[in-house]
């Protein structure tokens, strides 16, 4: 009976293993939407000091680098960010990105000079979505305090 356990113990690793993610830089290759929604938070972390809200555009090259456009509000007036378009989306942001095998990871996006985000990612649904989570921010050129989610979705719902 011992033997029957052991058999379909290794059966159900041999699935399990077969259902782990294998996701790779190129997984998040192209066009996605994404929202922005969170709080500026006071110096120690202990006090919500702003709503941020937001759109906009990333474009992963699916090398380990990407650009974006985006417009986010704290309290409703545009955070700075880079050179702005016609639309008022600030432009020629971008930064690294790297995709762990188990489908997490991370980039930096650096909005210009002394502003630039952390970001700590999972991807989902065979990389048509996205959600992270600001990990660090750099704001003026000092540490920031922020909590901040995004959410992504592929523009053409393709791989």
């Amino acid at each position: 009976m011992l033997t029957g356990y052991a058999v379909l113990i290794a059966g159900m690793v041999a699935i399990t293993s077969g259902a782990q993610a294998a996701c790779h830089n190129g997984t998040i290759r192209g066009d996605y939407t994404f929202t922005v929604h969170g709080h500026a938070l006071s110096p120690d972390g202990s006090t919500s000091v702003g709503l941020i809200d937001g759109v906009g555009i990333i474009s992963f090259d699916g090398h380990g680098a990407f650009v974006q456009e985006d417009y986010v509000v704290l309290n409703g007036v545009q955070f700075p960010g880079g050179p702005p378009n016609p639309a008022g989306f600030h432009t020629n942001e971008g930064g690294p990105y790297s995709v762990n095998a188990d489908c997490t990871g991370s980039k930096t996006v650096v909005l210009g000079p002394g502003n630039e985000r952390g970001v700590a990612f999972v991807i989902s649904n065979s990389g048509r979505t996205m959600h992270g989570i600001v990990s660090s921010a750099l704001i003026d050129g000092s540490p920031g305090r922020v909590e901040v989610y995004t959410d992504y979705e592929r523009v053409d719902g393709k791989q």
